[in-house]
């Protein structure tokens, strides 16, 4: 038995010694590059997504790819290929802490999946996990990181490039955003895209401080690259980049040290460095759109509504402090938390499902438990490549952690987004890969067995079919919009059952077929589909709002009107409790309140509450008038009227209460609130009508 345990022991290090030099590891490292190419580049103007959610999908493929290699190889080597290091208990214990907060998450769906615009479910840490293992085993030496720079160097310069387009008006795609102003690349967000350069210039710096003497190519590339991300972030104006730069040049000076390679002219190499880089963010900040917004930020404009975030990420944190709302649950959460008057700031419906800092985001959606052990992994990564890493390696070691400090540095004001956040797991799979401890080489080798790749071409299918579906859908979604949108109907019904059809977990989706079936007056039907939509997304005031006004709408029919009724009502409520200082839910109510119950005072509240909540629609001004010319006191009605004044002075609203005035009788009061409309309005037909009436 000793005998043959010694012989296993002996074949598993030549089987080790093999997978050093193998095509298998060389295809790992391969991949990695490419996935996380993809990841920057990829995006689907077709989609209804096009950026977050074509993303993922790549990156899901590439993970179950990435998955079946990992799965050969250790079949075919044995588990010794992958590297020994205390990194990976402090892995396992985030997974099983981020485990514990999805089993007790407000929203399970969200917290496996992910939400729109994020996708950072459990799905994502499990891709993440693939991401790191294929790091920590494959890459073995400086040939796999050149790979990966030259890769991912390459996809930056294309999205860097694409931004150049954009800011000269030559992107062939037709965004919503105005991308003159701040380009966002292939990321979708400026905020995003900013950080995503800060990154590429913490690596970038780090290369150029770090390379040896003889590499002056790879050198002069690297300060060339840092000049030109300097001048890249400048354009994009975000803030956190500016962050992410502090970081990174900060973080030289003790890496330098670290290193133990210091000689005369490595500190002289360092220091001019430093000089080109403080030269040029003195430049950005008084010559660019960036130091426009600095200065704006240190004068205390432009930030209020990043604050009200903050404040509402750490209340939710507070009521479900230990395991959090569940991971990627902050759109959940934040409806409980919603503050008065802030759809003035970040304008009406809007969807908040970031904290905009890594380290709120963890908190709020993860509590105590995923926070600390988020940032024990953290600490444990950035420790093992600064103390052994960087020994072992410094022209790897060195430019990830700079990299790393612009990462986390930018993060603290930052959404996080699938485009960036693999990042940091790639830093924890070198951390494991440069300090793990490995058996010794062996020349020995071993031809493979028939079914040896057979879990990578498994693994492949599956993420092609997982793939496909989502991309499918999301397509079907966009497109169901867009007819909807160019008043197809038909069109928009069938694109939409067939998204649904495709994926129907995403609440988003049945929202839009509920959205398609109402304008064809399939009353049913979109209660049906907006049933769907409230019962997968409860959070989401607005899914609500659209089962109430589905509700009217069939009750307006005739069909089933008293049962009808009064789900329209209760839909309305409901919105109402998932959101309270939205305004549209209050608008809902009351016109479902005018229109089928009668009930004067309760529209007239809530639409007041409308008003007070936001006032930059005047659409809800003309409901105002029409609630109270229903009333039939005409001086109640004049009163309430007047009373909207102080949260807004408009035409319209004038000119009602000159309507309301003239019904009860009030001349003077007519005619002086219609000359008050006229001058608010010297073109408002109404208020000159009413003066005609009134003689002048």
């Amino acid at each position: 038995m000793a005998r043959k345990g010694k012989a296993l022991r002996q074949q598993r290090r030549a089987a080790r010694g093999l997978f050093e030099r193998s095509t298998l590891r060389q295809a790992i490292v391969l991949v990695v590059a490419l996935k996380i190419a993809a990841i920057v580049l990829v995006f689907d103007p077709r989609g209804l997504d096009a950026f977050d959610l074509p993303k993922t999908i790549v990156s899901h493929a590439f993970a179950w790819l990435l998955a079946g290699l990992l799965v050969a190889a250790v079949l075919r080597y044995g588990h010794e290929i992958v590297p020994r290091t205390k990194l990976h208990a402090f892995v396992a214990v985030y997974v099983i802490a981020v485990l514990i907060s999805a089993a007790f998450a407000a929203n399970t769906y969200v917290a496996l999946f992910g939400e729109r615009d994020r996708y950072q479910g459990l799905t994502f840490v499990a891709d993440m996990l693939v991401l790191y293992a294929s790091v920590a085993v494959a890459f073995r030496g400086r040939a796999d990181w050149a790979v990966l720079l030259g890769v991912g160097a390459a996809a930056c310069a294309v999205s860097l490039g694409y931004a150049g387009l954009q800011v000269a008006g030559l992107d062939p795609v037709k965004w919503d955003l105005n991308t003159q102003g701040r380009p966002f690349g292939t990321l979708g967000h400026p905020d995003t895209f900013g950080e995503l350069l800060a990154v590429a210039f913490g690596v970038a710096l780090g290369i150029a401080a770090f390379a040896e003497a003889r590499r002056g190519t790879l050198r002069v590339g690297s300060v060339v690259a840092v000049v030109l991300l300097l001048a890249g972030m400048g354009v994009v104006a975000t803030r956190g980049s500016a962050l992410g730069v502090a970081a990174a040049v900060v973080a030289v000076p003790p890496l330098a040290l670290r290193s133990g390679r210091l000689t005369r002219s490595d500190v002289l190499r360092v220091a001019a460095i430093g000089a080109v880089v403080v030269v040029a963010g003195i430049a950005l900040v008084f010559a660019s759109p960036l130091g426009s917004r600095l200065r704006a930020t240190a004068g205390g404009y432009a930030v209020q509504d990043r604050v009200v975030i903050y404040e509402n990420a750490l209340s939710a944190f507070k009521d479900r402090p230990v395991v959090g709302w569940g991971p990627d649950n902050f759109a959940v959460a934040y409806p409980h938390y919603q503050q008065p008057q802030e759809d003035q700031l970040h304008g009406i419906n809007t969807f908040s499902s970031s904290a905009h800092d890594w380290i709120l985001q963890a908190a709020a959606t993860t509590g105590v438990v995923g926070l600390v052990t988020q940032l024990a992994l953290v600490g444990a990564g950035v420790v093992l490549l600064f103390t052994s890493g960087l020994l072992a390696s410094p022209l790897v070691a060195a430019p990830l952690l700079v990299g790393a400090a612009a990462y986390w540095a930018s993060g603290l004001v930052a959404p996080n987004s699938i485009a960036l956040d693999w990042y940091a797991w790639v830093v924890f799979g070198a951390a494991a890969a440069l300090t793990g401890s490995r058996v010794p080489e062996s020349s020995e080798r071993r031809r493979p067995g028939p079914f040896a790749y057979a879990p990578t071409y498994v693994a492949l299918a599956a993420g092609l079919f997982f793939a496909y579906g989502a991309s499918v859908a999301d397509r079907e979604a966009q497109a169901a919009q867009a007819a909807l949108n160019g008043h197809d109907v038909a069109g928009a019904i069938q694109h939409a059952q067939a998204a649904v059809a495709a994926d129907n977990g995403r609440a988003r989706y049945w929202s839009i077929l509920g959205a398609a079936d109402q304008t064809a007056l399939r009353w049913r039907d979109a209660e049906t589909a907006h049933g769907e939509a409230a019962r997968r997304a409860p959070y989401v005031a607005n899914n609500w709002v659209n089962l109430a006004r589905s509700d009217a709408g069939q009750a307006a029919s005739g069909d089933d009107a008293p049962t009808a009724r009064a789900a329209a009502l209760d839909a309305a409520r409901r919105a109402i409790a998932v959101s309270p200082y939205e305004p549209v839910p209050h608008l809902t109510l009351a016109q479902i309140a005018i229109d089928f119950t009668g009930d004067q005072q309760l529209a007239q509240s809530e639409v007041a509450r409308a008003i007070a909540l936001y006032q930059d629609d005047p659409s809800y001004d003309k409901t105002a008038v029409l609630i109270a010319s229903k009333s039939t006191d005409p001086k109640a009605a004049v009163t309430f009227l007047q009373g909207l004044l102080r949260w807004k002075d408009t035409a319209a609203l004038r000119v009602g209460i000159a309507q309301e005035a003239l019904k009860g009788g009030d001349r003077e009061v007519a005619r002086e609130n219609a000359q008050k409309a006229l001058q608010l309005d010297p073109k408002n037909t109404d208020a000159r009508s009413l003066l005609t009436t009134l003689g002048g």
